[in-house]
């Protein structure tokens, strides 16, 4: 079970050479021992590196209550076990009941449960390592691993000794990524006054041994400044924690801030904010959790105060403009050539139900035309983007489009899940949507102007050439027959206070009307055939069950069914109003057959075997449920609905496991 403790080997890192050499101390031999039974029963472990008396938490410490005492000081040693020890041992938890769920057969050595009366740190360091030489197969790094000497000394050995090293999230910790986060750790302890050296050390013997291989991972501000010089971004500032030093100042040329303070930055990011105020978010390097984030700040007074303190944790911040989610704009994501978005929230909506599905040119249209301007949606086949659109031009550049972030993803061809009510169709009208997504996939849609009560007038559609026009309204969700469609203009206020007292009319419709020779609507029958009826000139009355359907000319129908066929080749399933002036046909009204697809693809494959996910349950969850099948013949079904842009299918497709809706 791998050498024992008089075998030695260079490690290559002279800090990690002087703990290896170090005798084992007093009752190593019994512990070790006792490793080796419950080894018996296991075959390998996991070991689960974790800070324990220092790390985060223990740097957050210091630079509070934690730096008026010193060690000899009777409280100290109540204090750190208070604020920094049962912390740690606290937060390792969850990781360790995942790590339990996902590898069932493996023992999961936690250093938490091992206290030795007499032991130093020291001590700890050494017999650790010894552990890690004998018993373990892979180890796994908690969340604020590199603040920690022990952690870092324990990342340093399985590089060298090639064991497979994952973070919280399961991924591998390369060096490159290990390389900056020790740097940064390094920088962020000796501005508390406390030794980096474990870390400086470790970080150059990787970048020294991995030169050629190292890829400089980026912070969350660089990787906002390099998306900048693509892409349009919400205005921002950012700040180092060491003396508040201006790192980034977006529309400023480096050379023209130079000697910039603070506070005027923070002004620069106020002054461009079309909202007049900003908000804080904060990050620590390599950080998987959220951090403090402070929504809605109007003052540079406010925002230093926010800031100091955020400082004096260590934490580096980012300044940037307000943008409101709830402007009647939307939010979405692009992947594989599937746009999903929806309003009143962040990009994260995909992760939940009610979202719009389109192919990415399709919504492009459809947006570009509800707001009244070309929208240049990022999309890329290799790229998942997160992005906004707004009414009032917003971000850097001043665009209506604004890009939060973009990853890098192996490509992907997805079929969007076209399907209606969802939330947007509910901002701007069941019957709204429909026609506009008609004409987004080429029908012939009468001219339409639309005022709704969230977005400003707009205009979609194709002239007929009557100039006589009808006053439709557009009930966020279909409601047949309820409200007045009129062939003559009507007050439009009048109706909806005598209507629609409620106001669940989302838009009113200014629509030119069409010159029928023939009109009807058409159904489908479970065969999949299409039913096709209507009867001459206009069809009020048959739509309302007061005129029988007549025989339709086979020239017409066979018009209708190319109609219809070529929406549904784009979209899906769907129902028509139609009318036809003797040359085309045009759509007056458009539904979906049935509120939801029936079980669409999520990631592609067989599957011998479905197991059913909820997810409502969490991405977490999810990721325990791939990694207990990875490599199987078993898929997951997925009970409840999600974007197919979203994490769900990522994970699914990124494990090669296969993936349905219910």
């Amino acid at each position: 079970m791998g050498h024992k403790s008089g075998e030695r080997r260079s490690t290559g890192a002279s800090i990690l050479g002087q703990v290896w050499s170090r005798p084992l101390p007093p009752e190593a031999s019994a512990e070790l021992d006792r490793f080796e039974l419950k080894l018996r029963e296991h075959g390998r472990a996991i070991y689960l590196s974790t800070p324990i008396t220092t790390g985060e938490k223990f740097l957050l410490w210091r630079r509070g209550h934690g730096a008026e005492l010193s060690a000899s000081d009777s409280e100290y040693a109540a204090e750190l076990k208070r604020q920094v020890i049962d912390e740690n041992v606290r937060r390792v938890r969850p990781l360790h009941a995942r790590l339990s769920e996902n590898y069932p057969e493996r023992w999961i050595i936690d250093p938490t449960v091992l206290e030795v009366e007499g032991w130093a740190q020291a001590d700890y360091h050494r017999f650790w390592l010894e552990v890690l030489s004998r018993f373990v197969e892979r180890l796994v790094v908690a969340d604020g691993w590199f603040y920690s000497t022990g952690c870092t000394l324990e990342y340093a050995f399985a590089r060298a000794r090639h064991l497979p090293v994952l973070d919280a999230e399961l991924r591998p910790v390369e060096a490159a990524r290990a390389v900056d986060l020790l740097t940064l750790a390094a920088d962020q302890l000796e501005l508390a006054h406390l030794s980096g050296q474990t870390q400086r050390e470790v970080a150059t013997s990787l970048a020294s041994s991995n030169a050629a291989s190292l890829t400089r991972l980026l912070l969350k501000d660089e990787k906002l400044a390099a998306l900048a010089e693509e892409q349009n971004v919400a205005l921002f500032a950012s700040f180092a924690p060491r003396d508040l030093d201006v790192r980034f100042a977006l529309g400023i040329h480096p050379d023209e801030r130079v000697g910039w303070s603070t506070e005027r930055a923070i002004e620069h990011v106020l002054a461009g904010s079309r909202s007049s105020s900003v908000n804080v978010r904060s990050f620590l390097p390599g950080e998987s959790k959220s951090s403090p984030f402070f929504y809605g700040l109007q003052s540079v007074d406010r925002v230093m105060d926010v800031l100091r303190k955020l400082a004096e944790d260590g934490y580096y911040t980012i300044v940037n403009e307000t943008i409101d989610v709830r402007d009647g704009g939307v939010s979405g994501v692009t992947l594989g050539g599937v746009m999903e978005f929806g309003p009143d929230d962040t990009p994260r909506l995909v992760e939940r139900e009610g979202t719009t599905s389109l192919p990415v040119a399709v919504g492009r249209r459809l947006l570009s035309k509800v707001y009244g301007v070309t929208l240049e949606i990022p999309s890329n086949p290799d790229h998942r983007y997160e992005f906004s659109v707004h009414p009032r031009r917003v971000g850097h550049r001043r665009g209506h489009v604004v890009t939060w972030e973009t990853e890098a993803v192996v490509p992907v061809e997805l079929l969007a899940n076209t399907s209606w009510p969802n939330h947007f169709s509910r901002m701007i009208g069941d019957k709204t949507f429909g026609l506009l997504l008609a004409q987004c996939v080429g029908a012939y849609v009468p001219r339409t102007r639309v005022v709704n009560r969230r977005v400003a007038p707009f205009d979609f559609g194709t002239a007929t050439g009557t100039g006589e026009w009808w006053l439709r309204t557009a009930p966020a969700q279909q409601t047949p027959g309820r409200f007045t469609s009129a062939p003559v203009w009507l007050d439009p206020f009048e109706l909806l206070q005598s209507e629609d007292r409620d106001g669940i009319v989302a838009s009113v419709l200014a629509q030119e009307a069409v010159a029928a020779e023939f009109s009807g609507a058409t159904s489908m029958m479970t065969d999949g055939s299409f039913v096709i009826e209507g009867v001459a000139g206009v069809g009020d009355a048959f739509m309302l069950g007061a005129t029988p359907p007549e025989e339709l000319p086979a020239h017409v129908i066979t018009a209708v069914r190319e109609c219809l066929e070529d929406i549904t080749a784009s979209i899906g399933d769907v129902r028509l109003e139609w009318a036809f002036d003797g040359d085309a046909v045009w759509v007056l009204q458009m539904h979906k057959l049935r509120d939801a697809l029936p079980g669409g693809v999520l990631s592609p494959g067989e599957a011998a075997a479905w197991i059913d996910f909820d997810p409502a349950k969490g991405l977490e969850v999810l990721r325990s449920l791939v990694e207990e099948l990875r490599g199987g013949d078993r898929g997951v079904r997925v009970t409840g609905p999600v974007g197919i842009t979203s994490h769900v299918g990522d994970l699914l497709r990124q494990a090669g496991i296969p993936g349905r809706f219910a």
